[in-house]
């Protein structure tokens, strides 16, 4: 039975006598404290050696400090003498770190923490598997086996200023390079500044043994979904996107399609949001464009999933676009709206259902249609023997 993650509101008093006894056992550590024990925690991992830990876990919750009175002060000192970075007893066993800020409400703050992390990637050699929520970029120079990286960047207001505090794309590039020759499974979850969307496009860098790829709402994204960039790359998901209301084209709209060797795309976006009539037709094409493009993918199987509340011009629309794919065998559509529309069963609309026959099947849910045509649409589907499910 694993123990429950241990939470520092105050000190073990026993700890300090204890841990000499006791550090050479430990093989999994988790614990939560507040940001005052920074200096408790620094010290603990300069004294005391842990040649068994495998899998650490911190969690930092930030607590305010008045520094109201020399606050100007501060901040000249942070800027003209950077962190320094602690070195750490080695920790040769250490395969799994997982370093998660909360409550950062001020930039700087968190520069303690940044320290201690880096000290801790700086002597655990031998680490694998790095997951870390935070508001700061870990040089992982030090860190030459590692595989995985999951890093998602905590933005946060700083009550100084009240300016919202996003990702630094360059610099989140830069942290990227001091592993892209290791990393073969990469997640980035960024939220980033909508005000400012033209200024910075997220340019991947090229990882050679980036096999797994995963991005969560990061926008605009610039064009290194290539096989050139990225030569080893088999299994992406984009996520994240249909809470931010950008559309699925826009998502792809720098990317230069085909990568021949992606064999796995899962992508969350939004996919037509104008109210406008005429722009509305021009997402709905460019919607059909984006999906014809992976017919030069070699995708073994498929599932597209369609939450609308219009009409049947989105079916027509999606329809047309994976008609063109390989595997269709293997691939399925699923159309849920929310509002009742009507489904037209017009000559278009039973043309592109005849073409997509391979499909695996269709789902149609929520569609109204008046009883006389429901009847002749199921005799339809009956007829041709399509794969068309109504719900």
């Amino acid at each position: 039975m694993v123990p429950s993650p241990c939470g520092w509101l105050s000190l073990p008093k026993n700890l300090t006598t204890n841990l000499p006894h006791i550090s050479d056992h430990i093989v999994e550590f988790d614990v939560t404290l507040s940001s005052r024990f920074e200096p408790t925690l620094e010290r603990m991992w300069m004294m005391h050696h842990f040649p068994n830990l495998g899998l650490l876990t911190l969690t930092f919750v930030m607590i305010n400090i008045d520094t109201s009175d020399n606050s100007e002060d501060q901040d000249d000192s942070k800027e003209n003498y950077p962190p320094k970075i602690p070195q750490f007893l080695t920790l040769p066993n250490l395969e799994s770190l997982k370093i998660v800020v909360k409550d950062q409400n001020e930039i700087g703050q968190d520069d303690g923490i940044s320290s201690i992390c880096q000290g801790l990637l700086n002597s655990a050699s031998n680490v694998v598997n790095v997951t870390i929520y935070v508001s700061f970029y870990p040089d992982f120079t030090p860190c030459t086996k590692l595989e995985m990286l999951a890093y998602t960047y905590v933005h946060f207001r700083d009550k100084w200023t009240h300016e919202e505090v996003y990702v630094d794309f360059p610099i989140l590039t830069w942290m990227l390079d001091t592993c892209l020759d290791y990393v073969t499974r990469l997640t980035l979850s960024c939220r980033h500044d909508w005000n400012d969307l033209h200024e910075q496009i997220f340019m991947l860098p090229s990882m050679t043994k980036l096999v797994v790829l995963h991005i969560k709402g990061m926008f605009p994204l610039g064009n290194f979904l290539h096989q050139d960039h990225l030569p080893n790359l088999t299994h992406v998901t984009f996520s994240g996107y249909n809470r931010y209301g950008v559309c699925l084209p826009d998502t792809f709209e720098n990317f230069d399609l085909p990568h021949e060797r992606i064999t796995s795309l899962d992508v969350d976006a939004v996919y037509r949001y104008f109210d406008q009539d005429v722009e509305t037709a021009m997402t709905i094409h460019r919607v059909t464009e984006v999906l014809q493009s992976f017919a030069t993918w070699n995708l073994t199987s498929g599932l597209v999933e369609i939450e609308s509340d219009h009409d049947t011009t989105d079916v027509l629309a999606v329809l047309r676009g994976v008609v063109a794919w390989k595997g269709l065998a293997q691939t399925s559509v699923n159309f849920e709206v929310s509002e009742g529309p009507t489904f037209v069963l017009d000559a278009d609309m039973e043309d592109i259902l005849l073409s997509c026959q391979s499909l695996r099947w269709i789902r149609l849910l929520g569609f109204m249609m008046p009883e006389e045509e429901k009847e002749l649409f199921e005799e339809f589907i009956e007829e041709h023997a399509l794969p068309i499910r109504l719900y």
